[in-house]
């Protein structure tokens, strides 16, 4: 569990992308993503990279999402500095018809405490603040 562990690019189990995905965006909607995280010595960015989100009346909107905080790390323990996130929409349609995507969104995402384990190629995590959704599993790996 140490923070020289953490540093490297991770990804997230396909199952746990889904679970994190749903808590983000609660409803009827279904998503197929693989979350990545990557921690350097002070900075850690998560996201993923390619998603697809359906939703009802057949809606698909295809795009990526990003967040970057600084961060400091004890032995098991991770402070996020408040950071900003970002969606980009690629792509929309409903019901097979192409539509405009909606304008890239950026807001900003408090810091906080979480705790991980990390156990060479396998990481576990918190996310802050969304302590309901248990332990994420992350693997070694580039997105």
């Amino acid at each position: 569990d140490s923070p020289a562990c953490l540093r490297g690019h991770w990804i997230s189990t396909v199952a746990d992308s889904r679970r994190v995905l749903r808590s983000l965006v609660p409803g009827p909607y279904d998503f197929t993503a693989k979350l990545y995280m990557i921690f350097d010595r002070t900075t850690f960015a998560y996201g993923t990279s390619s998603f697809v989100f359906r939703g009802p009346a057949d809606s698909v909107a295809k795009g990526s999402f990003s967040t970057l905080h600084g961060y400091t790390a004890r032995t098991g323990r991770i402070t996020l500095a408040a950071g900003d996130a970002r969606i980009i929409f690629d792509e929309f349609s409903v019901a097979g018809q192409a539509g405009t995507p909606p304008p890239p969104q950026s807001y900003a995402v408090p810091g906080g405490l979480t705790p991980f384990q990390c156990r060479g190629s396998v990481l576990k995590y918190k996310l802050p603040r969304m302590s309901r959704l248990g332990w994420i599993t992350l693997h070694r790996g580039r997105s």
